[in-house]
């Protein structure tokens, strides 16, 4: 009669044996987990059912930390994890053969999939931007395989159309072009200013948030002054106009933490071609832009971007109601980015320095060089 071996075991799920209960090179097994343990000759014991290896190399699957994980290496050197998340790749992955990474839909009915080219001359990277853009972007490379963030343009430049005959103010300069050469300087403005420091998620979306109810907020502060003010006449479209710019003032300024653009719109008020509403309707359009305030109030969440949002508005209304050159008007503020450069910082500092003088020289060269400019 043939002799069978049998190896200690043990029926309880969990348990593994103590190194005590084993010699070296003794087998062990938990026959309710279908585990098999060896102990090695530094007298520790090896479930070897989760691992396999081959010196250095191995795929292991571990359960004991009770968060299950599969880990690959090479050499010892990890390659890639697996759990209940997704999958981590520490190392590079390479896709041989021009094969593709394939994306599935929702329903997983249809596929999008993305590959390399047919040749390339020679191996390059490319590296993604560091934050989200603020407005509707395209990406850029700039030859050194580094991508940001671009304004898209239509009609194939970098470039804000203006047109007497067919544009509105409404539009956006871009697609479509607006009405007047203000409209267009403050559209120019607001796509050269992009942060050197990314603002941060909150402030993103409320910026996003408020320029969404831009169109709501327009209406409804209309309503509002037509049941406030019964037989007051006004010029309605340029006051929607108006508070559009102000809505877009005050939305870039709270996301990138200056005062520009809101003290930039509260002047406008002060121009004389703006006349009427200081000597006539200065009332009425101090609560038109504090009930536009009140209107988008639901749409900033983030306290810092709300502490800014209120500053804003408070700044239009004090250059509204005081002439410019009140003391409680406050100077323009032109923060300096964490991550600007020295050289940075002193190019915006020699150019504030430097303003009036460059105002002057370009005046002077208009007299001299267009005799007939008035």
């Amino acid at each position: 009669m043939a002799s069978r071996v049998l190896f200690k075991r043990n029926n309880n799920s969990g348990v593994v044996p103590a190194a005590s209960a084993l010699v070296q090179g003794e087998l062990a097994m938990n026959t309710a987990d279908g585990k098999v343990f060896l102990k090695k000759e530094d007298n520790t014991v090896l479930d070897i059912t989760k691992t396999i290896f081959d010196k250095d190399t191995s795929i292991t699957a571990d359960e004991s930390s009770g968060t299950p994980t599969i880990t690959a290496k090479v050499n010892n050197d990890t390659k890639f994890y697996v759990d209940a998340t997704g999958t981590e790749f520490v190392k590079p992955v390479t896709m041989r053969d021009q094969q593709g990474l394939v994306f599935n839909d929702a329903t997983n009915t249809n596929t999008v999939t993305i590959k390399g080219p047919d040749s390339v001359d020679y191996s390059y990277e490319v590296k993604l931007p560091a934050f989200q853009p603020l407005d509707p972007s395209v990406l850029s490379l700039d030859g050194q395989g580094n991508l940001s963030w671009g304004s898209p343009d239509g009609f194939g430049g970098n470039r804000v159309y203006v047109s007497d005959k067919r544009g509105s103010d409404d539009n956006d300069g871009v697609n479509a072009p607006v009405k007047t050469l203000t409209r267009g300087a403050q559209i120019a403005a607001s796509v050269g200013l992009r942060p050197l420091d990314d603002p941060g998620d909150g402030k993103r979306n409320a910026k996003r948030l408020l320029e969404a109810n831009r169109s709501f907020i327009q209406s409804q502060v209309i309503k509002w002054i037509d049941a406030n003010f019964v037989n007051f006449t006004y010029d309605e479209a340029k006051c929607e106009r108006d508070l559009g710019i102000i809505i877009d003032s005050v939305a870039l300024d709270f996301t990138l933490g200056t005062n520009y653009k809101s003290v930039v719109a509260g002047r406008a008020y002060r121009r004389a071609n703006a006349y009427t509403v200081i000597q006539d309707q200065i009332l009425q359009t101090k609560y038109a832009i504090l009930q536009a305030q009140q209107e988008g109030l639901p749409s900033i969440t983030n306290p810092t971007a709300l502490s800014r949002y209120n500053t804003a508005f408070g700044e239009i209304i004090d250059i509204l109601e005081n002439d410019v050159g009140d003391d409680s008007t406050d100077a323009i503020s032109y923060p300096t980015p964490g991550s600007a450069s020295a050289e940075e910082v002193a190019a915006k500092d020699k150019l504030q320095a430097n303003k009036n003088f460059l105002q002057a020289e370009v005046i002077s060269k208009v007299i001299r060089n267009l005799i007939e400019a008035y």
